[in-house]
C-alpha cells in the first residue's frame, strides 16, 4: 500500500510540474507577443489618437461611471496609450492583409464573416487583456476601463477599414427583379376567389345552424 501511495504522490506531483511548465511557457509567449510591436512602428498622420480619446470622453457627464470614465481618460499614460494604439493598428492591418492579399478584390460576404469573427476573438483574448492591463496603471480594472478599451479598438478598426475601403470595395448583394405575367395574376385571382368563397360558404353554414 506504501509504495502504491508513493506512487500516486509522484504522479500527481510530475502532474503539476507539467501543468506549471504548460503555464509557464504560455505566458511566456504571451508576453513575447505583447512585446512583439516595434516600438518604430510609425502610426499614420491622419490616425488622430487624441480625437479618439475625445469621441469617448463624456462631455456632460451625469453619471458616476461616466465621471469615472473621464478620470480614466484625464490620467491614461500618453506613451502607454501610444503602445496600445500602435498594437491594435498593427493588429487590425494584419488582419486586412491576411483577409485578402490581392489588390482590388471585393471583400466578400463571408470574408465579412470571417473578418468580424477574429475580431471577436481578439478582443476577448488573453493578449488583449493583458494589453489593456498595461495601458492602465490603476490596480482595479472596472467595467469603465473595459469600455474605454472596446472603443479605442473599434475606433481603429473603423480607421483601418476605412483607408481599405477603396482596395477592398464590399461585394454588393444583387436581388433578381421577377416579373408576373398574365397567367400568374389569372392564378392569384382563381385561388383569392376560392378561399372568398370557401369563407362565405363557412359563414352561412354556420349561421343556418344558428
Amino acid at each position: 500500500m506504501q509504495l502504491i501511495q508513493e506512487s500516486i504522490d509522484n504522479v500527481e506531483k510530475n502532474e503539476n510540474v507539467t501543468s506549471q511548465e504548460e503555464f509557464d511557457s504560455e505566458f511566456d509567449e504571451l508576453i513575447l507577443k505583447i512585446r512583439s510591436v516595434k516600438d518604430d512602428l510609425n502610426l499614420p498622420d491622419d490616425l488622430n489618437l487624441d480625437q479618439i480619446l475625445d469621441r469617448i470622453y463624456f462631455k456632460n457627464s451625469v453619471t458616476a461611471m461616466q465621471d469615472h470614465a473621464n478620470r480614466i481618460i484625464n490620467d491614461i499614460n500618453k506613451i502607454k496609450y501610444i503602445q496600445f494604439c500602435k498594437k491594435e493598428y498593427a493588429f487590425y492591418s494584419a488582419l486586412i492583409e491576411s483577409s485578402n492579399t490581392k489588390p482590388i478584390r471585393p471583400f466578400t460576404a463571408k470574408q465579412q464573416t470571417e473578418f468580424y469573427s477574429n475580431v471577436h476573438a481578439h478582443q476577448t483574448s488573453a493578449e488583449f487583456r493583458m494589453n489593456s492591463l498595461t495601458l492602465f496603471e490603476d490596480s482595479r480594472f472596472t467595467d469603465d476601463h473595459v469600455h474605454i478599451r472596446f472603443n479605442v479598438s473599434n475606433q481603429i478598426r473603423k480607421y483601418v477599414l476605412q483607408s481599405n475601403v477603396e482596395r477592398l470595395p464590399v461585394v454588393q448583394r444583387h436581388i433578381s427583379n421577377r416579373s408576373v405575367t398574365n397567367e400568374s395574376h389569372a392564378r392569384v385571382r382563381y385561388i383569392g376567389s376560392y378561399c372568398i368563397a370557401k369563407v362565405l360558404h363557412k359563414n352561412k353554414h354556420k349561421n343556418k345552424k344558428q
